[in-house]
């Protein structure tokens, strides 16, 4: 990586992972941005993997293809969790940008075939709220292993979007 980079190299990384096994951490969760746009993610993962942790990984899953489900299976990747916040096109792109809703389920599909644990992170906010029942048998049908609902609370620069504001925690 570039010196102006703020990310960690690989043999960087590679260090920190011994640190933390000598630590007695047994579980890391690798996140981002997106992971997958670092080109070393599976070597970063497959040496997490061979020191006896396990891993699970924070995606959209719009990198995710048939090949590299597969490979995250081969060098045991305990789950994946993938953000999807909507049961359809609109709901999702209007929270996670245009092109993202149809990668994020190729991502998924891809992942279940490889029969790879997905969890579906939904995060609540007023454009999807009503949509739970439609949500949920969504990943249902994807043949996703779970979905987890978190609430959106925007802060610091997003703490003006009322229009991503979501009912209080009273109304639930």
């Amino acid at each position: 990586h570039n010196k102006k980079s703020r990310e960690l190299g690989t043999k960087q990384i590679y260090e920190f992972i011994k640190e933390l096994k000598a630590a007695g951490f047994v579980d890391i969760k690798v996140t981002g941005g997106e992971p997958f746009s670092r080109p070393d993610i599976f070597k970063i993962i497959s040496f997490i993997t061979q020191q006896g942790i396990k891993v699970d990984v924070s995606t959209n899953a719009s990198l995710i293809d048939s090949q590299r489900a597969f490979r995250l299976k081969s060098i045991g990747v305990d789950m994946v969790h993938v953000g999807l916040d909507g049961h359809e096109k609109k709901i999702q792109e209007s929270l996670r940008g245009k092109g993202s809703f149809q990668a994020t389920i190729r991502g998924i599909k891809a992942l279940v075939k490889a029969d790879i644990y997905v969890r579906i992170g939904t995060v609540l906010f007023l454009g999807n709220q009503k949509y739970l029942t439609e949500m949920v048998d969504q990943a249902v049908g994807l043949g996703v292993n779970e979905i987890a609902f978190s609430i959106l609370k925007p802060i610091g620069r997003m703490k003006n979007l009322s229009q991503l504001t979501i009912f209080s925690y009273k109304e639930l």
